[in-house]
C-alpha cells in the first residue's frame, strides 16, 4: 500500500479545484481505508442521508465510485435513472433525493498503478463533462496524487503544459481575426479561462516544489494569458 499523507485542507483544495474545472456543485473525495473500502474523506454540497449511505463503499455497494475503482478507469453516468447498476436499489432514491442526476468518478492512481482513492463530481441534470475539461482535470488529478504520495511536482511537465496552452492561445487569437462566430469565440474564451484557472491553482499548490525562478516564469506566462484573454473579451463584447 502506498504511503499517503494528506490534510483535510489539501483534499478540500483538490475537490474545490475539481468542482470548478468540471462545472459541478457537488462532489467528494474518497480514500481507501485499512479494510480496502472507499471512505469519504471530504465532500461538498451533500446532506446527511447521502453521506450516511455512501460513507463507506464496499464491493457490493451500487455506486459509480466503486465501479471506477473496480474497473480502474473513469466512469461517467449521464443519467442515474437510466443506469443498470441503480435499477431497483435504495441507492437510486438516495441519489435523486440528494439532487444527483449525473455522476463522474475518477480513480486516484499512483504512478505504480495502485489506486489510493476516487474523486467524484455530481450534477443535478443529465451531464457529461467535455473532453477538454477532463484533460485538464486529469493533470490536476495526477499532480495531486503525486503530492499525496510524496512525489515532488514535475516543473518540466508543467512547463510543457504551459507551452501547449501558449500555442493554443496564439492559435485562437489568429483564428478570431478570421470570421469566427460570436458563439465560437465565447466558447474559446470559456475554455481558455478554465485553463488559466487551472494553471493558477497548480502553481499555488506546488509553490514548495519549484524554485523561485521557475515560479516567476510560470506567473509571467499566466499574466500574459490574462492580458490576451482580456483582449479576446473586449473583442467579443464588440461583436455583441
Amino acid at each position: 500500500m502506498a504511503n499517503i499523507e494528506y490534510s483535510n485542507e489539501q483534499l478540500k483544495s483538490f475537490l474545490a479545484a475539481s468542482l470548478k474545472l468540471l462545472h459541478a456543485k457537488m462532489g467528494n473525495v474518497q480514500v481507501i481505508d485499512d479494510n480496502g473500502c472507499l471512505r469519504i474523506a471530504t465532500h461538498h454540497g451533500f446532506r446527511q442521508p447521502f453521506l450516511d449511505f455512501f460513507k463507506v463503499v464496499t464491493s457490493g455497494t451500487p455506486a459509480v465510485c466503486g465501479a471506477a475503482e473496480t474497473n480502474r478507469k473513469r466512469v461517467i453516468v449521464e443519467d442515474v435513472t437510466k443506469c443498470a447498476m441503480f435499477v431497483d436499489t435504495p441507492a437510486l432514491r438516495i441519489l435523486l433525493d440528494a439532487g444527483v442526476r449525473a455522476v463522474q468518478s475518477t480513480p486516484l492512481m499512483t504512478r505504480s498503478g495502485e489506486i489510493i482513492g476516487v474523486i467524484s463530481t455530481h450534477y443535478p441534470d443529465r451531464f457529461i463533462p467535455s473532453n477538454s475539461d477532463l484533460q485538464v482535470f486529469d493533470l490536476l488529478v495526477r499532480d495531486t496524487v503525486d503530492r499525496l504520495t510524496g512525489i515532488d511536482g514535475d516543473f518540466n511537465e508543467l512547463s510543457r503544459y504551459i507551452q501547449q496552452q501558449d500555442f493554443g492561445l496564439e492559435h485562437v487569437i489568429e483564428e478570431k481575426e478570421r470570421s469566427q462566430s460570436k458563439e465560437e469565440l465565447e466558447s474559446e474564451i470559456a475554455d481558455i479561462s478554465a485553463d488559466i484557472d487551472f494553471l493558477e491553482l497548480q502553481v499555488r499548490a506546488d509553490m514548495n516544489s519549484y524554485s523561485a525562478d521557475d515560479l516567476s516564469v510560470c506567473r509571467e506566462k499566466i499574466d500574459g494569458f490574462k492580458r490576451r484573454l482580456d483582449l479576446m473579451k473586449r473583442e467579443f463584447a464588440s461583436r455583441t
